[in-house]
């Protein structure tokens, strides 16, 4: 059995914050992870984030531009993976919340 590159735990470092609840559904596609947490920069916030055992790339987070709007909240079946593309599910709008699938290649 391979060991999968160690992944963050709670109190790690995100990218810009410090983790402190994680998703129930990571996704693996490969060396790669894919997973939703909870961090704290001036308050809770929420994202999604993969990374293949060093630094982080973060995918979204709440806050961060949609296609209409900003991100407001992420689904709750967490993010897939295949390769380098990464799929979630988010709420986003401008005056009333928008649920649909998103696509983010990184």
């Amino acid at each position: 059995m391979e060991r999968f590159p160690q992944s963050p735990r709670f109190l790690d470092p995100a990218p810009t914050a410090t983790f402190f609840q994680f998703g129930n559904y990571p996704a693996i596609s490969g060396g790669r992870v894919a997973f939703e947490a909870d961090f704290t920069i001036g308050g809770s916030q929420h994202g999604i984030f993969s990374g293949t055992g060093g630094a982080l790339t973060t995918i979204a987070k709440t806050g961060d531009t949609a296609p209409s709007g900003t991100f407001t909240t992420f689904g709750s079946f967490g993010p897939s993976i295949s390769d380098t593309t990464v799929a979630f599910e988010a709420n986003y709008g401008v005056s009333s919340l928008v649920s649909l699938p998103v696509m983010v290649a990184r």
